[in-house]
């Protein structure tokens, strides 16, 4: 008669993996052998079949208990492991009627391949308890591979007889189920996904820089660490734009999310009554004289003064004095019956000349603090005009406060003059597509394309919308942008959608 047990034997691959269960970090090897500890099933088999015995099958059912148990740990559950069913078998002679019996070839030699066949059979049955007991717990991060089956080395000699422990060995069916524990690398996603994406304003495109926004490879964005599939998808609002992506050596370009076509993003426009042309016309007129008013604005807030007070001025005489120069006076000052001009050194007050002309001098606090004036050493010229180091220190932070003043009114004037640019482009397109083109999209984009490829792109026009879509790995965390604008100012949008990925199941 055939024997056979059942070895079962629990390991985790990656030994370094942990997880956290309430408060406590367990090393996922340990914890599994804690839980699911190595079991013995037993005998096995009853003769010359491959149904688990009533012994081996209480056994079974007692460790598949166990390892529903393990696996519905909620910790556990972004976890895959996989079981493994290693089977075994002697050279101890199968006979034609069993063979028969049991359904084995008997093309099959029968020492060898019959019993590799029978081992299979055996080793499917215990696979098979398995699979329909986690499946009917609910349980889909586990797998059970196809069994390893094995054949004992040592000869049949029939003096030894089937029951020899050279047979006995290799007869008992060592099945070992081992759980790898192999973490299902749903990395966490990185923090470019978790909020709106601003991009950097770019740059008027041209011939020389091949129509790109971006110098180089492009507006460089370290998406930070994680992983996961990321898709980013554009809208031009004005003139079509064609988008780019470098990643990890890789270029990525917009894209038709239907049909796959890669090419410029053309804007989305929709024919105009005769009021509404009318009233982009206004519109735009009122822009034009807005953003004339912030260029005024940003000429002028660099002209004007900013008090100092009479001790500081007295205090930087030591070391930049104030000019006697005449500045323009304030338009609301002018209104209160004040003059035109007035001077700066006069009214205890610096402009934006001066403020370049110090910070040239000293670009830093470090800069400040070591100049000596006509003494040999800078305390020793602290002492001579009555100030300490912290004055000094005061005074640079003084003058370090006026000047970011004065640049966050300018950068303000300058982020509205972009607004109304963008809104203007916006304008200037809907106004083309409607008096030039009819408001007739197929003439407007069969226009377009031809501009294009006065411009040297063939690529199509591929629709409102192009996406790109790649995966970010968890140790790549820089991509590059570019926008393609040969036929003018651009205005465009991106959304930003990421899905978390398996790493482990991509490599």
């Amino acid at each position: 008669r055939e024997i056979m047990g059942l070895g079962i034997i629990l390991e985790q691959q990656n030994v370094g993996d942990v997880v956290v269960i309430d408060g406590k970090r367990f090393k996922l090897v340990d914890l599994i052998k804690s839980q699911i500890p190595k079991t013995n099933i037993g005998q096995q088999f009853a003769s010359g079949t491959f149904k688990l015995s009533s012994g081996s099958k209480t056994k079974t059912d007692e460790l598949l208990r166990k390892m529903i148990s393990f696996f519905q740990i909620p910790e556990l559950k972004n976890r895959t492991f996989n079981i493994k069913l290693e089977g075994g078998a002697s050279q101890v002679p199968m006979g034609d009627n069993l063979a028969n019996k049991l359904g084995i070839s008997l093309s099959l030699d029968k020492f060898i391949g019959r019993n590799e066949e029978l081992a299979k059979k055996r080793a499917e049955s215990i696979k098979k308890i398995l699979e329909d007991g986690l499946k009917a717990a609910g349980i889909e991060n586990v797998k059970v591979p196809e069994p390893t089956i094995t054949v004992g080395t040592t000869e049949w000699e029939p003096s030894k007889g089937a029951k020899h422990p050279d047979y006995t060995k290799e007869q008992f069916m060592n099945v070992s189920v081992e759980a790898s524990g192999a973490r299902e690398v749903l990395e966490e996603l990185p923090v470019f996904c978790d909020k709106p994406f601003v991009p950097k304003k770019g740059k008027q495109a041209s011939a020389k820089n091949g129509w790109r926004v971006y110098p180089g490879d492009g507006y460089e964005i370290d998406m930070g660490d994680g992983a996961g599939e990321i898709t980013l998808d554009f809208d031009a609002y004005s003139i079509p734009d064609m988008f780019e992506i470098i990643y990890d050596g890789e270029r990525y370009r917009s894209k038709n999310p239907k049909t796959g076509q890669e090419g410029f993003v053309s804007g989305r426009f929709e024919k105009s009554s005769v009021e509404e042309i009318e009233l982009n016309k206004k519109e735009r007129e009122d822009l034009l004289k807005k953003i004339q008013q912030q260029e005024l604005a940003i000429e002028n807030v660099g002209l004007y003064g900013r008090r100092v007070g009479r001790g500081r001025a007295r205090q930087l005489e030591n070391f930049l004095p104030i000019p006697d120069r005449k500045i323009p006076n304030d338009p609301k000052s002018i209104e209160r019956g004040e003059q035109e001009t007035y001077s700066l050194s006069v009214n205890y007050e610096v402009d934006m000349i001066y403020l370049n002309e110090f910070f040239e001098m000293f670009p830093t606090m470090k800069d400040f603090l070591a100049f000596s004036g006509d003494e040999d050493r800078p305390r020793k010229f602290r002492r001579s005009i009555e100030m300490s180091r912290k004055d000094v220190r005061e005074l640079y932070e003084r003058l370090v406060s006026i000047r970011k003043g004065i640049n966050g009114k300018i950068n303000s004037a300058k982020k509205r003059i972009g607004n109304y640019d963008s809104k203007l482009e916006t304008i200037n397109s809907e106004l083309e597509y409607n008096e030039i083109y009819g408001g007739n999209m197929n003439a407007y984009l069969k226009g377009k394309k031809r501009e294009l490829e006065e411009k040297g792109f063939d690529e199509s026009i591929i629709g409102d919308n192009g996406s790109i879509t790649f995966t970010k790995k968890p140790d790549v965390n820089l991509m590059y942008l570019q926008v393609y604008a040969p036929l003018g100012g651009t205005v465009w949008n991106a959304k930003v959608s990421c899905k978390p990925v398996d790493m482990m199941a991509s490599k």
